[in-house]
């Protein structure tokens, strides 16, 4: 029997991670399109949005490497899978098997080889929340006001004044 996502949110993630928020990739396409259209649609459905708080959720996909995550099992097994991958003990069998392309050992690199993996930022599972400013501005001076902004490409943010929400998954 299939069950439904659920989530415990917190308002602020408690881990040590501001360094990591210093360069954010939250997509090829820019985030705020969706915002405006998630604005518009109280206006299209006449309901009242002072109310309204919004937040963007960013997260990692595994299943982009052929994993699904659906319990206890198998976030366990993906996070094995990602610790060979970082001391390069994993094998090729990914999505770049047929490509000629090794994955790099993370724990070789000049700016990681001396961590303390003991300090180092945990995996969540789950998704971070975002205040929508996060994104930079929705009217852009010089703009039209139904264009907003200029869209760019492939966005990494810094988001350290916007310490995100943590929606932690509640895995069976």
């Amino acid at each position: 029997m299939a069950l439904p996502p659920t989530f415990e949110r917190l308002h602020r993630d408690p881990r040590p991670m501001a360094p990591d928020l210093k360069r954010v990739l939250t997509g090829t396409l820019d985030s705020r399109h969706m915002v405006q259209d998630w604005q518009h649609l109280p206006k299209k459905w006449w309901v009242p949005s002072s109310r309204i708080e919004y937040r963007f959720l960013l997260a990692f996909d595994p299943t982009i490497g052929g994993d699904q995550i659906s319990d206890c099992r198998s976030a366990n097994r993906w996070l094995q899978k990602e610790d060979d991958k970082w001391n390069g003990r994993a094998p090729d069998d990914g999505f770049l098997k047929n490509k000629n392309i090794k994955w790099l050992v993370g724990a070789l690199h000049e700016n990681f080889r001396n961590e303390d993996l003991e300090k180092a930022v945990r995996p969540a599972f789950g998704f971070w929340l975002f205040p929508v400013d996060a994104l930079g501005p929705l009217h852009e001076e010089g703009v039209s006001k139904e264009e907003g902004f200029r869209s760019r490409a492939k966005a990494i943010l810094d988001m350290i004044e916007h310490w995100p929400g943590l929606a932690l998954s509640i895995l069976p």
